[in-house]
């Protein structure tokens, strides 16, 4: 049973990273071991000034192991280490100045707040939002002149053939809002 849901998880939380348009998972309550280690899968969080959020499989004798892959990619270690060693619940604002949520706001303004969000990141062409979450990823935990490389090969060999590379020098140009065809 542990294999298969350790392995289904697993699958799922790759699936989200990996994922080519951005992501985003909105928190609203409690947020606790899975579910936490789900939502740290995503581009973009959005928690509710009253969530609680915690990974507190040490105290069951067992550890949350997407968690202690990626907390450590997403804060300091010493922040990583206390979270998981002592499985202590965070709140929504802790979870936000330690970087692992975007944006806190009262569930009032939920609505207005993931809105938002959508709308500042369609605005942008598609293609180029793509392709920066790509190169984002693999440049992810490089030495950084690798990643400098990787970024730069990603824009070099994709992004500025596209479409709306040139749409938007030529909008910026012009002073005038870029039409997108999100290729």
């Amino acid at each position: 049973m542990a294999t298969d849901l350790i392995t289904s998880l697993a699958r799922l939380i790759k699936l989200l990273i990996n994922y080519p348009k951005p992501t985003i998972c909105v928190i609203n309550g409690k947020c606790l071991g899975g579910g936490m280690e789900l939502f740290i899968s995503c581009d973009f969080v959005i928690a509710t000034d009253d969530a609680e959020l915690a990974v507190p499989e040490i105290k069951l004798a067992t550890f949350p192991p997407f968690a202690i892959a990626i907390l450590p990619k997403l804060m300091s270690l010493h922040a990583a280490y206390e979270i998981i060693l002592t499985g202590k619940s965070i709140n929504a604002e802790e979870a936000k100045r330690l970087g692992i949520v975007n944006y806190v706001t009262t569930k009032q303004n939920l609505e207005d707040t993931l809105n938002k969000l959508i709308n500042d990141i369609v605005s942008n062409s598609q293609a180029a939002v793509k392709l920066a979450k790509k190169a984002i990823l693999a440049s992810l935990g490089l030495p950084i002149n690798d990643a400098i490389d990787i970024a730069s090969f990603i824009y070099l060999s994709d992004l500025i053939k596209l479409e709306d590379y040139t749409e938007g020098l030529r909008a910026f140009l012009e002073k005038r809002k870029p039409e997108w065809k999100n290729r």
